[in-house]
């Protein structure tokens, strides 16, 4: 989301006329390419890796914090608290 932002900034530079634009311009487009193929490259492998680690636990009810009550009324159970 922010890199989209970004390059949606760097847009009136990179199409900007005039002296300025003439030397800011490049470096407008060299940031809009580099961010936009960065998060077109990164995000498949980030959702999938999200999506493998996810697949590995068999249950959300197995999450640690879905059993913090069960866990906490066994160690009083237990006389521990």
């Amino acid at each position: 989301m922010t890199s989209l932002t970004t390059a949606g900034g760097m847009l009136p530079l990179a199409l900007a006329t005039g002296s300025a634009g003439n030397y800011q311009a490049p470096m407008a487009t060299v940031i809009i390419y580099g961010l936009l193929f960065a998060t077109i490259t990164s995000l498949p492998w980030c959702l999938s890796l999200l999506c493998i680690a996810y697949s590995q636990k068999p249950n959300v009810r197995n999450r640690m914090i879905w059993r913090f009550p069960q866990l906490i009324q066994q160690q009083v159970n237990k006389g521990y608290v």
